[in-house]
């Protein structure tokens, strides 16, 4: 039996005659995250066997067909069926050999399957009496090749159409083409059309969605019958999707690496599969194709990058959130309207082009997104124009916004699996510029999303935001289009702070203190990479009245501040919801930044604690802490900056042209302040208010000690063989090595121009490792001879010892030794050494 795919055909919205030229369409899966497609497939069904040498058929007389090969019923066909037998006889004595058609019946008509017996049916006739014979054959076996003549094109076919079809559709990574269950939640993603053999040719119909949906992003799969053509009877199958490979957790969008299914080399591919039922309801006989034919490779891709890993030709320029009083914010909001603006330049044909946006929330929780019958893209709230089962989500460029009160759709509304909806209004993409194009949207939260928002966390409100775009003069498959992803935030409601939160102090606790110890920096030395744990006291008051605030949440950040006019850019920031504890004394807030820090390490801390010791009558203690680093990754691009940010902070000396999560060049710039801050949200007389308390934050680049010498050696444990790797290629000096396949022994000596090293009680010391443009931060490995490191820690102490092994070899030198185990290292070609001393 077979179901044979005819054609399987592509389409985008924004080049769809790219589809049907001949010279141009795609038969493969192209594109990327967040942007809807058309496949198309024409597929031709029936119910018959072609026989071979290796799969013959037997004529036994007087009535029963024996196949060499499977079964009846696998190849479709049921008892009671309407079968034909026929065969050609070739007579190889004259040449050229002589030809003659022959069938069963002899006469025309058909014959019926009374009986299936496994490989054996028993033929009967219009009335059901069994056949008394086959007729006189040349050969019982079919085909067959004998010195006189030949049997060749041998098949049995029944014409009946199927009663039903199922369609199965999956997207899955290159090489598990056969693998139809989902990569997001492991699911099957399956349509169904009944009475299939009773459908008008050229009526289209919709196929009712089976199970669940949660899967896969499909808008539509609809059903055309096309007609009969010889013995199959086609149909076409259109089915609108989304490249829906948004995250496998939300530290994809926090360290902007793409999920394992498009990470790298790794792409998505789809497959499908077509069941047609010749008897509904019968699972013993159906009819499909093979996984095996239909399985292609793919070439798609994240965000930021063009198809499967090409460079992105675009610039995100600048992107601009405001509120309803034009008032300059940093994210959404999930109770009130915000327009977002963002300028992209390198838009070749900018003002002829077509785009796509969209807006998704980005749940934490699988429960919210998994196993559930709603498809992935309303799982997510997604919107990206309203039309999509109509493959409507496109905008050409043009002055004029779409969804106003004056349009025929005012509003475009969100898709969603309830009523809660992240809808649009304003929708624009304007060119701005032979090469610019400025996208306008006014994201209009409804009320149920605002209410299902408001029962979550910050933590849990969080969203991204895409807008995809091309030189439209390309062709599909050299297209340079790309899916940029503007902006990853939390939704919040933005309060103009009021001032600071009164007696709240803020200090800082360095690698060596704990965090109930005195606040004493020695020296005052903060450096790059070090991690810091901010803590703040403060006091509440559980008495009421109007000048009483009352705390519903505490933020804590690290922000940078104009001097000229307080504009702010916000570089970190976690919210705590305090409305969860009844009162202050309850609170006991408790979470981990989730660095790779061994357990019980504070500057993982992220609290919110009742402070006994600040009590005073109504007034209640509160101690918060909240541990971070000072980032160093200026090779990790910062994505939601404002203009105006862009413009104060641009160096085009740096990478990501100083746009990037390096905070030294943050810190550096005269016109700002950098501080740790505090955001007090609280209900002051029946409002909601904020309050704003920061402390500067100073520190120092690499090497910034000129008194100090810093050199590292790599050497072989196993027989203390010097590794020497020559010369650094990308950024010069020495180049370490790292054996694959055994422990090497990293030796940093820190070597002092004046003074001594005079005792090992007042000095500390880190080695650390990390993939050389990897990870960053999450992935960032130390070991110190302060904290005791985590299990799985590639950096490993000199055994017996636990921690960092620290010498004071010379008056002036001091030696700071670890091991490295490669087993326990990230896989990569590159990593980077940094050490640390510093005083106790």
């Amino acid at each position: 039996m077979a179901v044979e795919i005819l054609s399987r055909q592509y389409e985008n919205m924004f080049r769809p005659g790219d589809a049907v030229d001949p010279a141009i369409k795609e038969n493969w899966l192209l594109g990327n995250v967040g942007v809807w497609q058309k496949l198309t497939i024409e597929a031709a069904f029936s119910v018959h066997i072609k026989f071979s040498t290796t799969n013959n058929l037997f004529l036994d007389d007087p009535n029963v067909l024996t196949l060499t090969s499977g079964t009846w019923n696998d190849y479709g066909f049921a008892e009671g069926d309407a079968i034909v037998v026929q065969w050609i006889h070739q007579n190889t004595t004259v040449s050229p050999p002589s030809i003659s058609y022959n069938r069963i019946p002899s006469g025309g008509g058909f014959a019926y399957i009374g009986r299936i017996d496994v490989n054996k049916a028993y033929l009967v006739d219009s009335l059901g009496v069994n056949y008394t014979t086959l007729g006189s054959q040349y050969t019982n076996i079919m085909p067959a090749t004998y010195s006189e003549y030949k049997i060749t094109d041998a098949v049995v076919y029944s014409t009946k159409r199927p009663q039903g079809i199922k369609f199965t559709y999956g997207h899955m990574e290159n090489g598990s083409g056969t693998n139809l269950t989902s990569f997001i939640d492991g699911t099957l993603t399956e349509f169904l059309k009944e009475d299939t053999d009773t459908m008008t040719i050229g009526v289209t119909d919709p196929m009712v969605a089976l199970g669940n949906q949660s899967g896969m992003s499909i808008a539509s799969t609809n059903i055309t019958y096309l007609g009969p053509d010889g013995i199959a009877f086609n149909y076409r199958f259109e089915i609108i999707f989304m490249i829906s490979s948004f995250f496998e957790d939300i530290t994809n969008f926090e360290q902007m690496i793409s999920p394992s299914q498009t990470f790298d080399a790794a792409s998505l591919t789809d497959n499908f599969e077509l069941i047609g039922y010749p008897v509904y309801n019968n699972p013993n006989v159906q009819i499909k194709n093979q996984l095996t034919n239909t399985a292609k490779l793919g070439n798609t891709g994240w965000f930021d990058e063009n198809f499967n890993g090409l460079p992105n030709d675009f610039t995100l320029t600048s992107i601009l959130y405001q509120n309803a009083a034009s008032t300059t914010v940093s994210q959404l909001d999930h109770a009130n309207p915000i327009k977002i603006t963002a300028v992209i330049d390198g838009v070749t044909n900018a003002i002829t082009g077509k785009f796509a946006f969209g807006f998704a929330w980005i749940p934490i929780e699988e429960t919210d997104y998994k196993h559930n019958q709603y498809p992935f893209y309303k799982n997510l709230k997604m919107q990206t124009g309203g039309d999509a089962a109509a493959f409507g989500d496109f905008f050409p460029a043009s002055t004029v916004s779409t969804f106003t009160p004056a349009s025929a759709v005012p509003v475009s509304f969100g898709y969603s699996n309830d009523a809660a909806q992240m809808d649009a209004t304003y929708v624009r993409f304007m060119a701005t510029g032979t090469t610019q194009i400025t996208f306008e949207c006014t994201f209009v939260p409804n009320a149920a999303f605002t209410t299902l928002m408001d029962a979550k966390d910050i933590t849990e409100r969080n969203y991204c935001i895409w807008v995809s775009m091309a030189d439209i003069s390309q062709i599909t498959n050299k297209s340079n289009r790309v899916s940029m992803l503007l902006d990853y935030n939390q939704m919040d409601t933005y309060v103009e702070p009021i001032g600071a939160f009164p007696g709240m102090t803020i200090e800082y606790l360095d690698h060596t203190q704990d965090e109930t110890g005195v606040a004493l920096t020695c020296g005052n030395d903060f450096r790059i990479e070090d991690g810091i744990l901010s803590r703040v006291f403060y006091q509440t008051d559980t008495a009421t009245g109007p000048t009483i605030p009352i705390p519903t949440a505490l933020s804590y950040g690290i922000i940078v501040e104009r001097i000229s006019d307080g504009l702010t850019y916000e570089l970190d920031k976690y919210k705590v919801d305090l409305t969860q504890f009844p009162d202050p004394t309850q609170y006991n807030f408790d979470a981990s930044r989730g660095f790779k820090l061994g357990a019980g390490n504070n500057k993982n801390f992220i609290k919110v604690d009742h402070w006994p010791a600040l009590d005073t009558g109504t007034l209640k203690g509160v101690r918060g802490l909240y541990g971070f680093k000072l980032r160093w990754e200026d090779w990790i691009k910062r994505i939601n900056v404002p203009a105006a940010i862009k413009t104060d902070f641009y160096n085009n000396l740096e990478l990501q042209d100083g746009i990037n999560n390096d905070w030294f060049q943050w810190l550096s710039n005269a016109g700002y302040t950098f501080s740790f801050v505090v955001y007090t949200d609280a209900v002051l007389n029946g409002n909601n208010v904020v309050y704003k308390n920061t402390k500067p934050l100073t520190f120092v680049d690499y090497d910034d000690n000129s008194d100090i010498t810093t050199a590292i050696k790599y050497y072989r444990e196993s027989d203390m063989t010097l590794l020497v790797g020559g010369t650094d290629p990308v950024h010069g000096g020495n180049l370490g090595v790292i054996l694959d396949n055994d422990i090497v022994r990293i030796e940093i000596d820190y070597t002092r121009a004046t003074g001594t090293w005079v005792s090992l009680a007042n000095v500390y010391g880190i080695n650390t490792i990390e993939v050389d443009g990897g990870a960053g931060q999450m992935e960032y490995r130390q070991l110190s001879s302060i904290w005791l490191p985590e299990l799985d820690n590639p950096l490993l102490p000199i055994s017996p010892a636990t921690l960092l092994d620290v010498q004071i070899i010379s008056p002036t030198l001091l030696r700071c030794t670890c091991l490295v185990d490669p087993g326990k290292l990230i896989n990569a070609t590159r990593y980077k050494i940094t050490g640390r001393e510093g005083c106790k």
